[in-house]
């Protein structure tokens, strides 16, 4: 608690200690949740940072796209890291629809760079 006036007598008295299994639950639970919170910050940081690197084709004025592997590496670990998340249960619950949303996001990243790299190579293929 954050009153200064607050002293272990006043802990006493809340008995506690009587009920040690589910203050272990919701400090569990806390600290589970604080983790997937921290790993959902760290996810949110790295996208925000992280740019698409687009290359001149061969000796033209065109340009393609090029992931890095930055890109590749954070889409790969990511993704993996959400799954593990949603397999956590209850603990997720309060994150779920911002796991979800993050799952569904880097899946749209994956298709576009997939069909990117794709359409390129056939164009490519073209000259």
């Amino acid at each position: 608690p954050a009153d200064p006036k607050f002293t272990f007598a006043d802990m006493a008295a809340l008995q506690l200690h009587e009920h040690v299994d589910d203050v272990a639950d919701v400090v569990e639970t806390a600290q589970k949740e604080q983790k997937i919170e921290t790993k959902l910050g760290v996810i949110e940081r790295a996208w925000a940072d992280l740019v698409l690197d687009y290359v001149p084709h061969k000796d033209t004025e065109m340009f393609v796209v090029k992931p890095s592997e930055d890109v590749v590496e954070n889409l790969e670990a990511h993704q993996m890291e959400l799954q593990t998340m949603i397999g956590q249960g209850k603990f997720v619950d309060y994150f779920r629809d911002q796991v979800a949303r993050w799952q569904r996001d880097l899946g749209q990243v994956e298709a576009v760079l997939k069909l990117a790299v794709a359409v390129q190579r056939q164009w490519c293929s073209l000259e």
